[in-house]
């Protein structure tokens, strides 16, 4: 007969985790050669001196018998001395730390030691999921912290109800952030401990990543004064020393929060085996060696992979530490379907973002019980994990699920908003992802045109988030000042790169398609749109072809005007391109010649210009709107 599970565990999400180890062994029993960047194991083996201490210590039959709750004497010490060294902090071995079997149990026991039923948890999301899991099984109610990029991946304290925040027990923090690879600061720090103490919440920092860092140095929520008085944080071997089966960790912090966990572990486990435990206690006093030459080589793996991402169209946030890589998905899709996409096309074995909460629950609704918190989750990202093979995952994934492509030059509009406006709606109902729009300015010719009739300059200036000032250096200095106070009234909002002649930078569209460059036919470029699509998904033409229709009879009050087409290519690409073989002829429109533009194709990798060429000639021959 069956036995169900506890009621419990209807509160958690589904683990999908399972659906893709599956599939990751279907694929490998048909004899595909899967590239795992899924789940975070380090991929290069324990150092062979941890190694040794534990043969050496296992050989010793004190080892043999229970350990103590508390753990082994040398262990903390050497654990105390490692505080000391690396943050500068002062911990009690006797009564601030606590060994624990890896951190993740560490993290559960905890919260089953201080949550009652009915506590509400401040938990982060994305997160690890054990602080939802164990949140749940303790009775308690987790509220949500948004993680957004927008906020540095840091939570926004004052958008907690002060009435939830009077009944919260437990605020869960994680830097170095799993999985958006965010470093905390001091000042981060400071503002939850003093959060923490105004509404007398215990602040449980999960530290498991602190020796994996890149851009400037992990931080421990200790160095922090005021710290002790309400936190407790969580540091793991695992990551740190490349051992994640040996299941070797520590708590450290207030002392009252040390003596709760030690209280709860007491009565469900008999601690770590004590060979193990000196195993760690060598790691700690070989860091040195160990650490550096780790952190280097998943640096350059991380730059490897980021850099490979970026080149290929994904629009990709470097992290600050850890070894993940946090990415944004194509519109489209949810995280799961992306993950599966890559499983089943290229072989690649990456975690879907609703295995860490919010952003990955795939557009579903998520009730806390007791109703609490009624969320609509969007989908948002896929973590990758920085292991071996990184090229090789690159090429599968530039050649299974590049994201195509969609480029537009519409120099000499009269209205590029309109223009905008109908790519918005497009990418819509189409599921594109609209990227940055470009316009690259001539410093002399924009301040030769202000106040006059030019609505396609100014057009172009008002619609663009990145705007290029080329060719800076054939100002008059005396100019300069006038030129940017003028451009800053023409778009407030938009990101301004100042450059010389000839120098516009290859990565100013940041993630944009598209490469930067100097226009070769010495003249600027108009306002640039991208987009970035599932290759299944064709893009609707009726539309634009009617816009084009209206250029064509003069309704927007340019012409005469060519409208060379939209198509396709082999390689992913679209392209739709407008050419003004005339000027606007309407009074005070400016100097004839100034509205001209050319074909776009220069804005594209080298292989894709003679197809694209080829394609723009048959399109043009083929619409029978289109004039020689």
């Amino acid at each position: 007969m069956p036995f169900p599970v506890a009621d419990r565990f209807k509160l958690l999400p589904p683990y999908l985790f399972a659906e893709i180890d599956k599939k990751k062994k279907a694929a490998r029993a048909a004899g595909h050669d899967v590239i795992n960047l899924g789940i975070g194991d380090p991929d290069t083996p324990t150092p062979k001196v941890i190694i040794d201490a534990l043969k050496q210590a296992a050989d010793d039959a004190e080892t043999h018998q229970y350990a103590l709750d508390n753990g082994d004497p040398a262990f903390r010490k050497q654990i105390s001395a490692f505080f000391k060294k690396r943050f500068g902090v002062d911990m009690d071995p006797e009564t601030e730390i606590y060994p624990t079997i890896g951190s993740k149990e560490a993290l559960a026991n905890f919260t089953f030691a201080f949550v009652n039923p009915g506590d509400i948890t401040l938990v982060p999301e994305p997160c690890y999921p054990v602080y939802r899991g164990a949140t749940y099984f303790a009775g308690g109610v987790p509220l949500y912290m948004d993680l957004k990029a927008e906020n540095d991946f840091f939570p926004d304290f004052d958008l907690i109800d002060p009435r939830d925040a009077a009944r919260a027990k437990v605020l869960w923090l994680n830097y170095p952030n799993s999985p958006t690879g965010k470093l905390a600061t001091k000042a981060f720090f400071e503002k939850a401990i003093a959060f923490c103490k105004k509404h007398n919440i215990i602040l449980a920092q999960d530290a498991a990543y602190t020796e994996m860092y890149f851009d400037g140095k992990a931080i421990s929520i200790f160095e922090v004064p005021g710290a002790k008085d309400v936190a407790i944080e969580f540091h793991s071997c695992s990551k740190t020393f490349n051992m994640t089966g040996w299941r070797a960790g520590w708590a450290c912090g207030n002392k009252d929060l040390i003596a709760g966990l030690g209280r709860m572990k007491s009565n469900v486990d008999s601690g770590i085996f004590t060979a193990v435990q000196r195993a760690a206690t060598v790691a700690l006093q070989h860091y040195d060696e160990i650490v550096p030459p780790l952190m280097a080589m998943y640096k350059q793996r991380r730059d490897t992979f980021c850099n490979g991402l970026k080149a290929i169209g994904w629009n990709v946030r470097p992290p600050e530490a850890t070894f993940y890589c946090w990415i944004p998905i194509p519109k489209g899709y949810t995280s799961s379907q992306v993950t599966m996409k890559l499983l089943d096309e290229a072989h690649i074995v990456t975690v879907p973002g609703n295995g860490f909460g919010a952003p990955g629950i795939d557009g579903t609704v998520l009730m806390d019980a007791p109703a609490l918190c009624v969320r609509e989750i969007p989908d948002g990202c896929i973590c990758c994990t920085l292991a071996g093979r990184l090229l090789e995952a690159l090429a599968e994934i530039a050649e299974k699920v590049r994201p195509a492509r969609l480029l537009i030059e519409p120099t000499g509009l009269a209205r590029p908003g309109e223009i905008r406006r109908l790519l918005r709606e497009e990418a819509v109902a189409n599921r594109f992802d609209l990227a940055p729009v470009l316009t690259i300015v001539n410093p002399a010719t924009f301040l030769k045109l202000q106040g006059k009739a030019m609505p396609f300059y100014e057009g172009q200036v008002a619609e663009a988030d990145v705007i290029v000032a080329n060719k800076l250096d054939c100002l008059p200095p005396a100019d300069l000042p006038r030129f940017r106070e003028a451009l800053a009234r023409a778009n407030p909002r938009a990101r301004v790169v100042e450059t010389t002649y000839g120098s516009v930078p290859e990565d100013v569209l940041e993630g944009a398609a598209g490469e930067g460059g100097d226009d070769p036919h010495g003249h600027a470029h108009g306002a640039s749109l991208s987009f970035r699509r599932p290759a299944a998904v064709r893009f609707s033409l009726e539309r634009l072809r009617r816009f084009f229709a209206e250029l064509d009879a003069g309704v927007h009050g340019v012409r005469p005007w060519r409208a060379k087409g939209i198509f396709h290519t082999e390689d992913g690409c679209v392209l739709f391109n407008l050419s003004d073989s005339g000027v606007d002829e309407r009074p005070g429109a400016g100097d004839p010649g100034e509205s001209r533009c050319d074909l776009v194709a220069e804005a594209l990798p080298a292989p894709a210009r003679p197809k694209l060429e080829a394609a723009f000639d048959a399109c043009v021959a083929r619409d029978a709107g289109g004039a020689a």
